[in-house]
């Protein structure tokens, strides 16, 4: 450095004593309570030490070619310093360094400078009108308009996207990655951000399209409420929201595809003549309308009004089964698909965390009330229809207070065997 040069250069001039420079190291350390920069030169070369304390004529220093060591010193020996040994660099080779001098830190450096750059840092304005000005937008569900990110913002869906809002003299810029406060980065799909459970903090860490740095910020999240507990099956208080980690498979068990999905409470809404108490509830693959009953969920039958037929039977033990759909030939009843409690009080563990559940699975009956498996129930939907409707045998799982927390859907092989098509698990949810 220019300044520390310049310095060592009036010193050599000088030629302070040894107890002289003893003794400024002895008073600055004194007076503030700081550690010193000490110098140490010889012929051809130097090397920098920090210096802690001086005990009597011994000076304390750490040494950074000698990490954690707290053994290092240099000694005055009553007419002046003893050369110290050491190396210019780490893993270099040893010498005696015989002048030693002290450097004053405001003397190789704009302290006054650092301490106001240093505010700036503090009030988070270092840096401004060096680099572009941008806001961070959200939008919570693909349906919703994007509003300006503030702190104390909370996601109902975990899954928000995000945009920039900046002025045409900045160009474009690009959210690059977004953090939690851990550092961990935030994984994207499909344009939307998987945001961590109990996540307070996100940092977004923006470029411009030649990927170079354009900002930072940081953003608190309100922590969302714990979950309401309740005993209903399928909870349907407006704005409830599960969200959930999927995986698709050929028929070897290879995984074909990752994503998210989610289910959403948007009611309670209107079912033609009856606008009471009803909700209706969708996913990316499935809608209805639904409502909490004292022995489970019921579903509009699609035909009346206020029509209705059970969905899921709660509390419920295995065997019991209701009715989902029915396919009529006239009035000839050709094909049923029914859900069968499968297991009770079953314990399963996904992303979100473990939970007490009970299993629902599909089961298809024929005209004559047998059960068929599916591909029985294809062959009579090509004999009659000519394209099946009935594409999977679905195995659905529901805690209590808590609503769905995993979905197993089995297709079928060309031998008539049964494989794993797709898995949804929990992971997080929010109810009100």
């Amino acid at each position: 450095m220019a300044a520390l040069d310049a310095i060592l250069q009036i010193q050599s001039k000088v030629q302070p004593s040894d107890l002289f420079t003893l003794l400024a190291f002895k008073l600055a350390i004194q007076e503030t309570g700081m550690p010193q920069y000490v110098s140490v030169r010889r012929d051809g070369g130097g090397h920098a030490l920090a210096v802690y304390g001086v005990t009597g004529t011994t000076i304390n220093v750490c040494d950074p070619n000698f990490p954690g060591r707290n053994d290092r010193t240099i000694t005055f020996n009553g007419g002046g310093f003893d050369p110290y040994n050491s190396a210019d660099k780490i893993g270099g080779p040893g010498h005696l360094y015989p002048r030693i001098y002290f450097i004053g830190k405001t003397s190789i450096m704009d302290w006054l400078g650092a301490a106001n750059h240093w505010a700036e840092v503090e009030n988070r304005t270092i840096g401004s009108g060096d680099f572009p000005e941008f806001i961070v937008q959200v939008q919570d569900r693909p349906t919703d308009n994007f509003i300006t990110l503030t702190d104390g913002w909370h996601s109902q869906t975990g899954t928000p996207a995000f945009q920039l809002s900046y002025g045409s003299a900045a160009g474009p810029l690009v959210i690059d990655s977004i953090f939690t406060s851990d550092g961990t980065r935030v994984p994207r799909n499909f344009g939307r951000w998987n945001i961590p459970a109990g996540a307070t903090k996100l940092g977004f860490y923006v470029t411009d399209t030649a990927e170079d740095w354009a900002g930072f910020k940081w953003f608190d999240l309100e922590t969302a409420p714990p979950p309401t507990s309740g005993s209903s099956i399928f909870p349907l208080a407006d704005e409830n929201t599960w969200v959930f980690q999927y995986s698709s498979f050929d028929t070897t068990g290879t995984v074909t595809e990752n994503g998210l999905d989610s289910i959403h409470v948007y009611g309670p809404n209107s079912i033609q003549f009856d606008a009471n108490t009803r909700a209706y509830y969708t996913d990316q693959v499935l809608t209805g309308y639904l409502i909490d009953e004292p022995n489970g969920v019921a579903e509009w039958d699609g035909i009346h009004g206020d029509g209705t037929r059970p969905y899921l039977i709660y509390p419920a033990s295995p065997g019991d089964t209701c009715y989902l759909v029915k396919e009529l030939l006239g009035n000839t009843e050709l094909l049923s698909e029914d859900y069968v409690v499968t297991a009770a009080n079953i314990s399963l563990t996904t992303p979100a965390g473990t939970f007490n559940s009970t299993q629902y699975s599909t089961e298809f009956r024929d005209t004559s009330g047998t059960v068929i498996s599916l591909v029985q129930a294809h062959a009579i939907e090509d004999q009659y229809f000519g394209t099946p409707s009935f594409n999977y045998k679905v195995v659905r799982s529901f805690s209590p207070g808590v609503g769905p927390v995993e979905t197993d859907e089995y297709a079928a092989k060309p031998d008539g065997t049964l494989y794993l098509a797709r898995r949804e698990l929990l992971l997080r949810y929010t109810l009100h």
